[in-house]
């Protein structure tokens, strides 16, 4: 989509078992694994580690993640998103 920041979400098992994922190696990763770490060995830029995480001010669990990106910086400084 032109003028949006694009990434992939998926967990461990479709990664590894249903995606060619070296030929979504050009977008951003976002794995969803909820043990110590995820089961996925290749490059992922944000990891979702639990679904029952808990947030001040929200009733009911929440989805966790662990981000290696700025992605705030990037869709800001690259004017995507309709930032």
């Amino acid at each position: 989509l032109t003028g949006f920041y694009g990434a992939l979400y998926t967990f461990t098992y479709y990664a590894n078992n249903q995606l060619a994922m070296a030929r979504l190696q050009d977008y951003d990763l976002w794995i969803a694994d909820y043990n110590s770490r995820p089961g996925y060995t290749g490059l992922y830029n944000a990891w979702q580690y639990t679904s029952r995480g808990q947030v001040p001010g929200i009733a009911g669990n929440v989805d966790r993640n662990y981000c290696y990106k700025d992605y705030a910086t990037l869709i800001r400084n690259g004017g995507y998103n309709h930032y």
